[in-house]
């Protein structure tokens, strides 16, 4: 008995580690994800309202929706490929028109890929 109490709060303090550590992940995570969307949320609506895409415009209400929702399986339904591409295509535009420069357009592109591996990360952890 004297050596059962010790591995039993062992087990039960590694239940209560790991059950904190999922949280914090998702914690920690949902807020990255969504930082970068508001980011990256500007160049798809700018791209947007450069070239309508009914399609896009739904993509950018579920990505809001899914993200106030912070529910993993509604993260994964939204289209992001498409969000990605429109968020690229305003960076591609603007830097062609002069509007931004090379320096700008890597901030810009790094924040794309800030959101997929946020998002990603998230996504692998949560399902």
């Amino acid at each position: 008995m004297k050596t059962t109490l010790p591995i039993l709060f062992l087990l039960v303090a590694s239940l209560l580690v790991s059950c904190a550590g999922t949280a914090a992940r998702q914690s920690a995570l949902l807020p990255a994800i969504a930082s970068s969307w508001s980011a990256v949320r500007v160049q798809v609506t700018r791209e947007l309202a450069a070239a309508p895409d009914p399609a896009g415009t739904a993509a950018v209400f579920d990505a809001d929706a899914a993200l106030a929702k912070g529910d993993p399986v509604a993260i994964a339904a939204v289209p992001w490929s498409l969000l990605e591409g429109l968020a690229l295509a305003d960076v591609q535009r603007r830097e062609a028109a002069a509007e931004i420069g090379p320096g700008v357009a890597k901030i810009l592109r790094g924040r794309l890929a800030d959101l997929a591996e946020s998002r990603s990360l998230y996504l692998r952890r949560t399902q």
